[in-house]
């Protein structure tokens, strides 16, 4: 169970809503929980982090950025099987967020992620969970820009679970050959006759 100093637990707690009515919140309560997630995100407070990203997805379940938010602060924390499942719902929920890199405030940091990667890698070691721990090294391996631990990933995934169709699809989207055109590109101008 995660301890939380008296302010973080106070903070957590304080919002001051006046309530009128039964009606789902505005927009601006849900803004106020995801930079408050964000920032306990970003300042390495994943527990509180998490708890405030579950905050916001009662007000918008299945809302994507809160459910990334959710995933990176349960990497944060350690959870490696609770964000392998929140983001493979995710990924099946919305396939054209598998390429998406997000940026460092959205993420762990490096450090942090590095010693997520060692723990994973360990954990590959065992005989539980395997295809779990295999796409939490791909999705941070494509976090990191790192084709090496993708492809561990992928691997281990793909020896754990054969039958899975998301190792296929990840290895396609993610270990593309470098340089081959993304289909969501836009089409490059045509060279201007004679040059």
């Amino acid at each position: 169970t995660p301890v939380f100093s008296p302010d973080e637990f106070t903070e957590a707690l304080r919002h001051g809503e006046h309530i009128d009515k039964l009606s789902p919140e505005d927009q601006s309560r849900i803004d106020e929980l995801m930079s408050r997630a964000e920032q306990r995100l970003k300042e390495g407070q994943y527990f509180l982090a998490e708890r405030l990203f579950e905050r916001a997805l009662r007000f918008m379940p299945g809302q994507p950025l809160a459910t990334v938010g959710l995933a990176h602060s349960q990497t944060g924390s350690g959870l490696y099987l609770s964000a392998a499942a929140t983001l493979r719902n995710l990924l099946a929920r919305q396939p054209e967020l598998i390429d998406v890199m997000y940026g460092p405030n959205v993420l762990p940091s490096k450090e942090r992620l590095r010693d997520n990667v060692a723990t994973i890698q360990e954990r590959l070691t065992g005989t539980k969970n395997l295809d779990s721990y295999g796409f939490m090294l791909a999705y941070l391996g494509h976090q990191l820009g790192d084709r090496a631990l993708m492809s561990q990933g992928l691997d281990a995934m793909s020896a754990a679970a054969p039958d899975d169709p998301l190792a296929p699809l990840l290895r396609a989207i993610w270990l593309a050959p470098p340089g081959a055109e993304s289909s969501n590109k836009a089409p490059s101008a045509p060279a201007e006759p004679g040059k």
